[in-house]
């Protein structure tokens, strides 16, 4: 659920069924981008809260190829609940 604001970032809150948002936080530090989970910061967010800055149009485009990406590897790990749309439908801009 992403809600309407006017600050230049996201709160994303996941779906309860796919990983959680510190598992997703950790995928997509590998290649350098740095999500926030906010779940220290309350109870309430239950471990699937995550912020996504927003920043220029160029970098955007890599939040949301990183995101993605790491919502694949999450997809087809272990503990992967996912389905194959998920990374696709981060990429063309409607964040699960």
């Amino acid at each position: 659920m992403v809600k309407e604001g006017v600050a230049n970032f996201l709160n994303v809150t996941l779906p309860c069924e796919g990983p959680s948002a510190a598992r997703r936080v950790r995928e997509c530090r590998r290649p350098d981008i740095y999500l926030r989970d906010l779940s220290p910061l309350s109870p309430l967010h239950e471990g699937r809260t995550v912020r996504v800055a927003v920043t220029d149009t160029t970098e955007n485009a890599r939040v949301v190829a990183a995101y993605g990406a790491a919502l694949e590897t999450l997809r087809t790990g272990p503990h992967a609940k996912r389905s194959a749309g998920a990374a696709a439908a981060v990429a063309a801009g409607s964040v699960p």
